[in-house]
């Protein structure tokens, strides 16, 4: 009780209470996230209320973020060797990005604006410091190299002429990668949440 009237008191101490917290919880739902995720997914699909229009412009959207899953998955060597090429010579994190399309997408299909900006304020928040801890790896592991590809790609928004180290060969797209990194799990979590929401479409008055 001191401390909370000392808060009260106080605006600093109460941000950084509230600061304090926050850092806490994001650093569970990093530790997290996969159980964080089914938990917001089934809150989700209980509180959707899909439409004609909201299913066909969401999945539009979910199409377009796991296609970007695809090709990046295509080029992933797993810490073998950094990846340069596909979407990778556009942006660092083309997987990340096919995520937050791909909920964004399945928030659209549900047609729940409160649950779209709680979406996206977490995936952000959370992503955000992922990406870089992520980062501090690759640099670790690729030392100058990794250096110079952050120094000319960016993180999350793509640049639209491809970087390449001068005087590379490209490299191909390989589809034994994608399937070898499962993203055939990912197409069945869109087929039964789209069943699921063209389902609640049906029954809803």
């Amino acid at each position: 009780m001191v401390m909370g009237a000392q808060a009260l008191e106080d605006p600093s101490t109460l941000v950084s209470s509230l600061l304090h917290y926050l850092k806490r919880l994001l650093d569970f739902l990093m530790k997290q996230r996969i159980a964080s995720g089914f938990f917001l997914a089934g809150v989700f699909l209980g509180v959707a209320e899909p439409t004609v229009s909201s299913l066909w412009i969401g999945m539009a959207v979910v199409i377009l973020g796991e296609a970007l899953r695809v090709w990046a998955s295509g080029y992933i060597h797993k810490g073998k060797k950094l990846a340069r090429n596909g979407p990778y010579a556009h942006i660092r994190h083309p997987l990340y990005t096919g995520n937050f399309l791909l909920g964004l997408g399945m928030c659209i299909m549900g047609s729940s604006i409160p649950f779209l900006l709680l979406y996206v304020v977490l995936f952000v928040t959370v992503y955000l410091g992922i990406a870089r801890s992520e980062e501090k790896k690759m640099e670790e592991t690729f030392g100058a190299e990794y250096a110079l590809y952050k120094k000319n790609v960016p993180v999350f928004i793509p640049r639209m002429r491809g970087w390449a180290v001068p005087g590379s060969v490209p490299e191909k797209f390989h589809f034994e990668r994608v399937m070898r990194n499962r993203e055939y799990n990912a197409w069945l979590g869109i087929v039964a949440v789209a069943f699921i929401l063209y389902g609640k479409f049906l029954v809803l008055p």
